[in-house]
C-alpha cells in the first residue's frame, strides 16, 4: 500500500471502503486558531538557478529566505508541466503518464483539493494568477473543486507591466498583499501562481541589473527572484505575517532535457516554508511535491480526513519521490532510481547528484513499491476514489 501521510511508514489505516486511502490527519501543531495558508508557485524555477541548491547564483532572495525558514534541499517535481505541479501541490495527487487531472473531464467536480478540506474549517480559498486563468483549465478545475474566488489579469487594476503571459510577478504579489491585508474574519487559503519566468522572457525594466540580452531565462529568473524578495520584505512587516504560513515552491524546472530516461537534475526544485512561528532549518530528505500539502495542514493546525498519500514532513517520512517524464516514470528512493517504461523491462540506477547514474540490479521490493505508486492514481481517478465522502458521486 502507498505511504502513510501521518508516519511515512508503508500502509495507512483506512476509514472507508469507498475511498481506500481516506484517513484522519492529526496535526502536530496544535493551535487555538488555524493559520492562513499561502502557496506561492514559482513558474519554471528549478534548482539549477539557485546557488544554495547547487545551481547558478541567480536567486539571492531565495538563498536568503532559505536561511530564514524551513528549507527543503532535495525536493523533486512530479513532472515538467505546470498542471502536473499544480495537481501535486494543491491536491496532493501523484503523477501518471496520462494528462494531469486539471484537464481531465472526470476531475472537474468532486475531486479532492486542499480547498475542499479547508472549507470544512471555515476557510475561504482563492487563486491569484497574472495571466488568463482559463489557461490549462485552471479556472474550471479550481472553481469546480472548492475554490471560492479567482483573481486573474482581468481583476488587476492598473498593473505596472503586462507581457505576453499577463501581469508581471510584482503585480501579482501586490494583489496578494492587498488580499492578505483585507483581514477577513475567517481564515484564508491562497494559491498564487507567477507568470514572468516564461518565454518570451518579458518583465519591467529597471528592476534588476541585466546581464547581456534582457530576454533570457537567466535575467528573467533574476526578476522573478527580485519580485519574490520584494513581497517578503513587505509581508514580514505586515499584520498578517504571524498568522500565516507560506510555502514557496516551483511548479517544475525549465529546459527539461537530457539523454537519461529520467533526468533527475531537471526535477530538482526549490521549496521552503516561512512565516508565523516557522523556525529556520535545512531539511536534506528526498521529498516530493505531494508531501507539501499534508505538511502545511500540520503547520496550520488542521485536523481532518483526506485521501492524500503524501508524507507529513513535520513527522518522520520523506525519502522518496516520483516523477513523470514523457512516457517514462521514475521512482527515487534513497539513492536508487527505478525507471518504468512502456513495453520494456524496468531498470534501476544508483544516482548521485547532479547527474551520475550507475545501473544496478532491480530490487523487487522497490519495483513493487514503484508499481503501486504509478498504478494507484489512475485507478482512483477512474473509480472516483480521490474525493471526500460528502462529495462522492
Amino acid at each position: 500500500m502507498v505511504g502513510n501521510s501521518r508516519t511515512g511508514h508503508a500502509g495507512i489505516t483506512p476509514m472507508s471502503t469507498e475511498i481506500p486511502t481516506l484517513h484522519r490527519h492529526e496535526p502536530t501543531c496544535k493551535r487555538a486558531k488555524p493559520l492562513n495558508i499561502v502557496i506561492i508557485v514559482e513558474e519554471s524555477l528549478g534548482a539549477q538557478y539557485v546557488s544554495i541548491l547547487g545551481g547558478a547564483d541567480l536567486a539571492p532572495n531565495i538563498d536568503r529566505l532559505s536561511g530564514q525558514g524551513w528549507n527543503f534541499t532535495r525536493t523533486y517535481a512530479t513532472g515538467t508541466r505546470s498542471v502536473r505541479g499544480l495537481e501535486a501541490i494543491v491536491a496532493g495527487f501523484p503523477p501518471t503518464i496520462s494528462d494531469a487531472v486539471l484537464r481531465l473531464s472526470g476531475a472537474q467536480r468532486n475531486f479532492f483539493t486542499l480547498a475542499q478540506l479547508l472549507k470544512q474549517h471555515g476557510y475561504r480559498s482563492r487563486f491569484i494568477y497574472g495571466g488568463e486563468a482559463h489557461f490549462d483549465n485552471m479556472k474550471g478545475f479550481f472553481l469546480g473543486n472548492g475554490f471560492d474566488e479567482l483573481h486573474d489579469i482581468h481583476t488587476f487594476e492598473a498593473p505596472n507591466f503586462v507581457g505576453t503571459w499577463g501581469a508581471s510577478d510584482e503585480d501579482m504579489f501586490n494583489k496578494l498583499d492587498t488580499l492578505l491585508r483585507s483581514a477577513p474574519e475567517h481564515p484564508t487559503f491562497t494559491l498564487a501562481f507567477t507568470v514572468s519566468n516564461h518565454s518570451p522572457w518579458e518583465y519591467p525594466a529597471g528592476r534588476i541589473a541585466v546581464d547581456g540580452d534582457p530576454a533570457t531565462t537567466e535575467n528573467t529568473v533574476r526578476y522573478a527572484d527580485w519580485a519574490l524578495g520584494q513581497f517578503f520584505e513587505t509581508a514580514k512587516s505586515s499584520s498578517y505575517w504571524q498568522d500565516t504560513v507560506f510555502l514557496v515552491v516551483a511548479d517544475h524546472d525549465s529546459r527539461v532535457h537530457g539523454a537519461n530516461l529520467v533526468p533527475l537534475r531537471h526535477f530538482h526544485i526549490p521549496a521552503l516554508i516561512l512565516g508565523a512561528d516557522i523556525q529556520p532549518r535545512h531539511d536534506d530528505r528526498v521529498i516530493s511535491q505531494i508531501d507539501l500539502p499534508t505538511t502545511l495542514l500540520s503547520l496550520a493546525g488542521i485536523q481532518g480526513d483526506h485521501p492524500m498519500i503524501g508524507h507529513d514532513l513535520t513527522q518522520e517520512g520523506g525519502g522518496r519521490a516520483m516523477m513523470q517524464y514523457g512516457d517514462n516514470y521514475g521512482y527515487l528512493k534513497g539513492g536508487s532510481l527505478l525507471v518504468l517504461q512502456p513495453h520494456r523491462s524496468p531498470t534501476q540506477y544508483r544516482y548521485a547528484a547532479p547527474d551520475a547514474y550507475t545501473q544496478e540490479g532491480v530490487d523487487p521490493y522497490l519495483l513493487k513499491e514503484s508499481l503501486s505508486h504509478v498504478l494507484w492514481p489512475s485507478w482512483v481517478y477512474k473509480n472516483n476514489y480521490y474525493t471526500l465522502p460528502e462529495l462522492q458521486k
